[in-house]
């Protein structure tokens, strides 16, 4: 039988529309036993793995009790416009915990495309094992 599967695209708007529809799966408990994703469909692929429904929606989408990770006040105190402590600390270990055990559990595949800097070239990532590496 061939193996099935997920291609989660990045773009901040597909992002937040994509999430809703993988929300939909999980509500259809409908899941592919192997993901690949870049930048957005990151995020994606990651809380959608975990069964964590709305997480991703929660992440992205200012409602009053998270912090944009994005924004200016960023750019004048940290010389960055992304708030990287807030996405790869806060979010996941404090504001809107991830479930790191249920993605590790998991018997999804799943890959993520990065582009490495030194070269311009996209490689692929995965990682089932390691908190700090994920």
């Amino acid at each position: 039988m061939n193996k099935i599967g997920l291609v989660l695209e990045g773009g901040a708007n597909r992002g937040i529309f994509t999430s809703g529809v993988l929300d939909c799966f999980r509500n259809y408990n409908v899941y592919f036993p192997y993901i690949i994703s870049v930048s957005v469909g990151c995020c994606n692929a990651l809380d959608y793995v975990s069964k964590q429904l709305g997480r991703t929606r929660e992440c992205m989408i200012p409602n009053g009790r998270n912090i944009p990770p994005i924004n200016l006040r960023n750019l004048m105190i940290n010389k960055s416009i992304i708030n990287l402590d807030l996405v790869f600390d806060e979010y996941p270990n404090k504001l809107v915990p991830f479930d790191f055990n249920a993605y590790f559990e998991s018997s999804v595949e799943s890959e993520y495309v990065v582009t490495n800097c030194n070269t311009g070239r996209a490689e692929y990532l995965s990682e089932n094992r390691e908190k700090k590496d994920l």
